[in-house]
């Protein structure tokens, strides 16, 4: 009797095994396709818009991931040098490989140097751009800040000015708000509002901290999320609106990613579908976990609310499943299949918690290694979620702030995808010469992304059972 309750435990426990190790599939496959654009400008960190075929690409820096240099008595260290910033909008149209540009002398002084910032947040809302924050020189004062503005462009004719030498101050507006105080963030809109999530203000020197001439900065993470309407009354640009932040509810936990989740910055946030095919946000990855090099791994989802207004006007949700890989701001694609009513969420390289070795296996690296693998994160129509590796990776270690310029507005739809559909392109970033502690640059790269209807076998996928990885 012994012997055969063991074997049954035995037949049962290798079902369960192969269960978890079959191969995983998503419906498609990626191509990537170079575009050489000869003047393409190196860039990252920057703001885009489209109209009429051409991207609009404001605001940035033409260098490399920012140095840690440490700071002295005799140089206190700018690791951000106004210098580097780029200070001149650029218009690219990716069929015809052309480049235009114009400088931003043409608007108020004050204007131009909330433009000539990195990492703000920004949205495209009709023929509109609209881009709040960002970290940056403010001549007036002679400091490193980040910039509590909100600007306006009117894309269509900014473009039009541009591509025919003409002035195009008259289509920018600019207002002061220091609720737009915000650097490292993500702003996107779901419905009618406009949702500022996470993110931080940073003011001063970015310098390692130093005992001998003190603390070069101040520093503070938002830890919320902020809905506001932005409109253009009487053919001026306002905000309107404005929500009671959204902060993370008290948790009775000694782990900081629990108790403190949304402090974060320069993660990804795109858009995604639930079971109920009802339209949200997602944030995925960030950093950083308070007093630690680490990154977040919960996804935090945001769906619109029916509750009347003071009450919030989104849920927010933080996942348990716990992502592995591309952790840091890439280039993220949402695509949705009704059929199946599954969300297939794909991540083009960056920066990340893991690797996979060369003979397959997950490994952690506490250092946050550039990556250059492209996987897809599925959400299936239970809300179960796992990641497939695709056999194909990034040209280089690339996708550290790298930009998805879609092709056509919202999510990718599978089940109307028949063959090879160009879905959009990828665009400038980070690009890495080795995983940890090797020479960066900013890159001009830029690739077209297509998926294809065909069944994809994913050489690897997590979570893996447990005791394997």
């Amino acid at each position: 009797m012994r012997r055969l309750l063991m074997l049954l435990f035995v037949i049962i426990a290798s079902a369960q095994l192969l269960a978890q190790t079959a191969e995983k599939t998503v419906p498609f496959t990626v191509v990537l396709t170079k575009v050489t654009i000869p003047d393409a400008p190196k860039l990252q960190g920057f703001a885009f818009g489209r109209a009429g075929g051409k991207w609009l690409l404001v605001a940035g820096r033409h260098a490399c991931l920012h140095t840690f240099n440490r700071p002295t008595k005799a140089n206190p260290v700018n690791n951000f040098p106004p210098q580097e910033f780029n200070d001149r909008l650029f218009v690219i149209d990716p069929v015809a490989k052309r480049v235009w540009s114009a400088p931003l002398t043409g608007l108020p002084a004050k204007t131009a140097a909330r433009l000539t910032v990195t990492n703000a947040e920004f949205e495209q809302s009709g023929d509109w751009l609209y881009i709040a924050g960002g970290y940056g020189f403010d001549p007036a004062t002679k400091t490193m800040d980040t910039f509590g503005s909100l600007t306006a462009i009117k894309l269509s004719a900014t473009i039009d000015a541009i591509v025919n030498g003409k002035p195009f101050a008259a289509n920018v507006q600019q207002i002061d708000d220091l609720r737009m105080q915000v650097t490292g963030g993500e702003m996107k809109k779901l419905g009618d509002w406009f949702v500022l999530v996470f993110g931080q203000k940073f003011q001063g020197l970015y310098t390692p901290n130093d005992s001998q001439i003190g603390l070069q900065f101040k520093q503070l993470y938002s830890e919320q999320i902020a809905l506001f309407k932005i409109g253009m009354a009487g053919g001026k640009l306002a905000i309107s609106d404005y929500q009671q932040p959204i902060t993370a509810p008290p948790v009775n936990s000694t782990d900081v990613s629990v108790t403190r989740p949304f402090h974060r910055r320069d993660f990804s946030l795109a858009q995604f579908v639930d079971v109920n095919g009802k339209t949200g946000l997602a944030a995925y990855g960030g950093v950083f976990l308070p007093g630690q090099i680490g990154a977040y791994r919960n996804p935090v989802y945001i769906t619109a609310s029916t509750a009347v207004p003071p009450a919030p006007q989104a849920n927010v949700a933080v996942d348990s499943y716990a992502q592995f890989m591309n952790l840091y701001n890439c280039p993220v694609i949402p695509a949705w299949s009704a059929k199946s009513r599954t969300m297939y969420t794909t991540f083009f390289g960056g920066i990340s918690g893991f690797y996979i070795d060369r003979t397959g296996r997950l490994e952690r690296d506490s250092g946050l290694p550039f990556v250059d693998s492209i996987t897809t994160l599925v959400r299936d129509g239970n809300g179960g979620s796992s990641e497939c590796f695709f056999p194909i990776k990034m040209p280089g270690l690339l996708g550290a702030d790298m930009a998805y310029i879609a092709a056509t507005d919202g999510i990718v739809q599978l089940d109307a995808m028949k063959s090879q559909t160009l879905v959009g392109y990828l665009y400038g970033g980070i690009l890495a010469q080795a995983p940890n502690k090797g020479t960066t640059d900013a890159s001009s790269n830029v690739y077209a992304v297509s998926f294809k209807s065909a069944t994809t076998t994913c050489p690897v996928s997590l979570p893996r059972p447990e005791g394997t990885e």
